[in-house]
């Protein structure tokens, strides 16, 4: 088995909610996703745990985007999500309806390219 596809069927077992493609006029390194998310995580919560895998743009191989899978306890309106993240650009914004497919998606380069991800999860606090 591929690992771009071991590591789809293992994240699309988890129960995503939300994904979105996030683009900065900056430059992306590895801990430009890890921050807005961790950000994320701490100003809103109803979010639970995020995926992400860091691209690079098929147009301009040095800018990146990064697609991101959302658990979230309830919907996250588009303008609260981009909010949490500190104003980023959010391009797709979209409800998951099927976690397995779009897990294919966002792992589609693991193991062809050299592709920065992370899962994290909100601290349990009581």
């Amino acid at each position: 088995m591929k690992v771009n596809k071991a590591y789809g069927d293992f994240i699309g077992q988890l129960p995503w909610n939300i994904f979105a493609t996030i683009r900065s006029p900056y430059r992306i390194n590895t801990m430009t996703p890890r921050r807005w998310f961790r950000k994320l995580m701490t100003t809103s919560d109803k979010v639970i745990s995020v995926f992400y895998s860091v691209e690079k743009d098929k147009g301009d191989p040095k800018s990146l985007h990064v697609h991101t899978l959302i658990n979230s306890s309830t919907d996250i309106s588009y303008e609260e999500f981009r909010s949490g993240l500190g104003g980023v650009a959010v391009g797709d914004y979209d409800l998951i309806k099927d976690p397995k497919e779009v897990a294919n998606y966002v792992t589609k380069y693991f193991g062809v390219y050299d592709v920065d991800y992370d899962l994290l999860f909100k601290e349990d606090r009581t």
